[in-house]
């Protein structure tokens, strides 16, 4: 009898065993896939993003985005006239990460190319946004802004949906450029400020996600006050492109290396 059972438990444990190898292999084919699903994904949306920044006359744009995993919920584009004296700029934050912000990103780019002339007015591109986002992204929502500039009025027309403030360097002093509007996907019915800049030779306009000044060091102090007092009026004469790179060098020293708790995205123009 007692080598009867043992036995029995033997081929128990044995059958046991093969079941538990056989659904190991079996999740490690799915972790796999996964990966490699993730990995087309994120070739996927790294192809939505502009490949070089576009060249105008009298102006210089610069860009860097740094998602904290795989695939990002920040977003950026350069949308195209017919007109040769204008420039869109548009750079958004989608709430949370992972693959659901990268398929709202997704919606993004296809709204994009398909707002018309609406993308002549800050105001109506983003309202345009923010009426077919309304109730389709699920509990999920975006901040954004939309620039429109003009290379021969040196005009900056904008406007923002919940969005950190853009950042105006002019003479060594740097200010936020205000105006009124709440983030995309929340109430169809908001509505978004349209403000004009008049821009000079040597002004540089920083748009940037929070993820930029929401990073923290060891003693949980967030990079914003640093970047504003400290960082940016240090290089407020240098060329738009060392701007942007040197922000970021700035931003891991502060927080003591590069995985971040957001994704970093920050554009810049210069007016010469």
């Amino acid at each position: 009898m007692a080598a009867y059972f043992m036995e029995r438990y033997m081929r128990i444990d044995y059958v046991q065993q093969v079941d538990i190898a056989d659904k190991h292999r079996d999740i490690m084919m799915l972790i796999e896939k996964m990966k490699r699903d993730l990995e087309l994904a994120r070739q996927i949306q790294s192809r939505l993003l502009p490949e070089s920044s576009p060249s105008y006359p009298g102006i210089r744009f610069s860009m860097l985005y740094k998602p904290m995993e795989e695939l990002g919920g920040d977003f950026y584009d350069f949308i195209k006239f017919q007109e040769q004296n204008l420039a869109g700029i548009f750079i958004s934050d989608v709430s949370g990460h992972g693959l659901p912000a990268a398929l709202i990103t997704t919606m993004l780019k296809a709204l994009n190319t398909t707002s018309g002339n609406l993308k002549f007015s800050p105001s109506g591109f983003l309202g345009y946004l923010n009426t077919h986002l309304s109730g389709e992204i699920g509990d999920n929502f975006l901040t954004a802004i939309y620039a429109v500039y003009d290379t021969d009025k040196r005009t900056l027309n904008y406007a923002r949906a919940g969005h950190p403030y853009p950042v105006l360097i002019r003479d060594g002093v740097v200010s936020e450029l205000y105006s009124v509007g709440g983030a995309i996907g929340i109430n169809s019915y908001m509505k978004f400020e349209e403000v004009t800049l008049q821009l000079v030779p040597g002004d540089k306009v920083i748009f940037y996600t929070d993820g930029l000044t929401e990073e923290s060091n060891s003693s949980r102090e967030m990079f914003m006050d640093t970047f504003f007092q400290k960082v940016l009026p240090a290089l407020s004469f240098m060329k738009i492109d060392d701007v942007v790179s040197i922000s970021y060098r700035r931003l891991i020293e502060y927080s003591g290396g590069e995985r971040f708790d957001d994704d970093v995205c920050i554009l810049g123009l210069e007016v010469f």
